[in-house]
């Protein structure tokens, strides 16, 4: 199994370094002294002026101001004056450029940590912060709402880059945090929400980050296992997730760049979701490699190696878009609190390539919908004693396998299935075992099906004076919209089968009205309704539909779509 991090000459392949749709722009005006509402930090005792009402503009000249708020607290510099949607402040880098401060010298950055404490519209842009191993977290959100963190660069910072704990509708982008110390081992995330039973911390963006060698990329805290806690409305899109040979380990605490362990545990680790079905969790065009099994020796680090893990409810979560690869997991679903592990969620439209075990163990799960996936070349290298199915089920119901396709999967056991109900259709296989979901619709290919398919390439480090370029060699179905700067509209439905509403996803805001049809099995149309531009979630009421199967139409100005709706009693 090979993964080129050069071009291949000849090879067709479609290049994925597209950003985010929910980035944020954010535009600062140049410096100004003789502009009273703007003001230049040369010293910590400057920062004394950062909650000045009559001041929006802070720029920050290079120097450690790490210590300019040790009377305040905890070294950290607190922001309390909030700025308006229509007057945001801004704390931005002055040194004569506008590079991203990962290609930058530690003597031309700024070295603070922030507390925005009850304070909102704060734009913060080139901050930095490096060599803090004692758990720091450098960005901290404390009931702050409407806030956007963009291009802060952390560097060996044990505790992570910046935890949200209550507030909504926070921007994290553009941000890199890596570390490359392999006994950096706290079980910390770069970015984290956090609050506590029966908070919302809702619409919170995570987009165009790149996250190197930390324990978990990101993660959605759940404190109390038993708890309610509500992420509706965030968005993790088109970040890079990955650790590589600086931290693998021998499993027994010695480093090495071969080994099948490694001080991290997973890309994305999901401990509650979504409460509120029209609002749902969004995990998108994300890139994830290179996971291993945490090494547990002399640390509190467990995780079999999954590059995204879901545990404790996680409820109304969409998966779509992202690649999965060289990891010895791609997706675990465990843990089951309040009757399931996961619930009314998705995984569609994913590539998982090269997965050393399991590409999915699921358990606990409830009206799970698996479906448009390519999962390909796993199980070659994986652990004796091990085994390599590429999909495992385990004590859930109705879980949707459709439109899979599965090529070169060395696995002894084909699907696994145990005590659980699985409804498969239409999958895929080629040099593949279906196991125990055998289907008179799947297609037995004699010749692989991906022979024309495009390459994956992506470029990574790209915030810093060294990228460089992955290629996953012939994974993208051509035409295929994953992870494209403009893809083409896509819509899911959910509940499905449905009672008395449906929820309709779009895969990015709405750019122009859209018209949504549903037609009974004689083709009469019985339902009709227009959804207006801006729209990435809306809600269908079915009136008095009776149960049975219909078909719903989405129209769009240069697509139409056609989906199988039931109905349940």
């Amino acid at each position: 199994m090979k993964f080129f991090l050069i071009s291949v000459l000849f090879s067709f392949h479609i290049n994925v370094s597209a950003q985010s749709p929910y980035e944020e722009p954010v535009n600062i005006p140049p410096y100004d002294p003789n502009n009273p509402d703007m003001f230049l930090i040369t010293s910590d005792s400057d920062w004394s002026h950062i909650n000045d009402p009559a001041i929006h503009y802070f720029y920050v000249q290079p120097g450690d101001y790490s210590n300019a708020g040790l009377q305040q607290d905890d070294h950290a510099v607190v922001l309390t004056a909030s700025g308006t949607a229509s007057q945001m402040r801004y704390i931005c880098l002055y040194n004569g450029n506008d590079l991203h401060p990962g290609k930058l010298d530690t003597t031309e950055l700024a070295k603070v940590g922030l507390i925005l404490r009850n304070a909102d519209y704060w734009v913060v842009d080139r901050m930095a912060f490096w060599n803090s191993p004692d758990g720091r977290i450098p960005v901290i959100f404390e009931n702050a709402s409407h806030n956007i963190l963009n291009r802060y660069f952390i560097y060996n910072v044990a505790g992570g880059l910046a935890y949200i704990f209550s507030g909504s509708n926070n921007v994290i982008q553009n941000c890199r945090a890596e570390r490359d110390d392999p006994f950096v081992n706290l079980d910390r995330a770069a970015i984290a929400l956090d609050g506590e039973p029966g908070d919302s911390i809702v619409n919170t963006h995570i987009v165009n980050n790149e996250i190197y060698n930390f324990v978990d990329g990101f993660q959605a805290v759940k404190g109390n296992p038993n708890g309610i806690y509500n992420y509706a409305g965030t968005v993790v899109d088109h970040n890079l997730f990955f650790i590589d040979s600086l931290i693998y380990t021998d499993c027994n605490g010695h480093p090495d760049p071969q080994g099948n362990c490694a001080y991290a545990e997973n890309g994305i680790d999901l401990k509650s979701g979504s409460e509120d079905a029209s609002n749902p969790f969004l995990v998108t065009g994300n890139v994830l490699w290179g996971f291993r099994q945490a090494d547990e020796t002399d640390s509190d680090l467990d995780d079999v190696g999954s590059a995204i893990v879901c545990h404790y409810n996680v409820n109304n979560t969409i998966i779509s878009g992202n690649v999965i690869f060289n990891s010895t997991r791609g997706m675990t679903v465990e843990g089951a609190v309040n009757g399931a592990a996961m619930r009314n969620s998705e995984f569609i439209r994913n590539i998982l390539y090269g997965i050393r075990n399991i590409s999915i163990k699921i358990y606990d799960t409830h009206h799970f919908y698996f479906e448009h996936n390519l999962n390909k070349e796993t199980g070659l290298d994986f652990p004796p004693g091990y085994y390599s199915n590429w999909l495992t089920f385990i004590d859930s119901d109705s879980i949707f396998v459709r439109y899979n396709l599965s090529v070169n999967t060395h696995d002894n056991n084909g699907v696994r299935v145990d005590n659980s109900t699985v409804y498969p259709y239409a999958n895929g296989y080629y040099n593949s075992l279906s196991g125990d979901i055998q289907n008179h619709t799947d297609t037995l290919y004699s010749t692989d099906p991906t022979a024309t398919y495009d390459d994956f390439v992506t470029v990574f480090h790209r915030f810093t004076n060294h990228p460089d370029t992955l290629i996953i060699p012939r994974v993208m179905m051509p035409g295929l919209a994953i992870l494209e700067q403009n893809p083409p509209q896509y819509f899911r439905i959910y509940p499905n089968p449905a009672h008395k509403k449906i929820f309709i996803l779009a895969e990015q805001p709405l750019t122009q009205p859209v018209k949504v049809r549903i037609f009974d099995m004689s083709g009469k149309e019985v339902l009709s309704q227009k959804v207006p531009p801006g729209k990435i979630v809306f809600e269908i009421h079915l009136r008095n539909l009776k149960p049975g199967p219909y078909l719903l139409q989405t129209l769009g100005k240069k697509k139409v779509g056609m989906q199988r709706l039931i109905i349940e009693p």
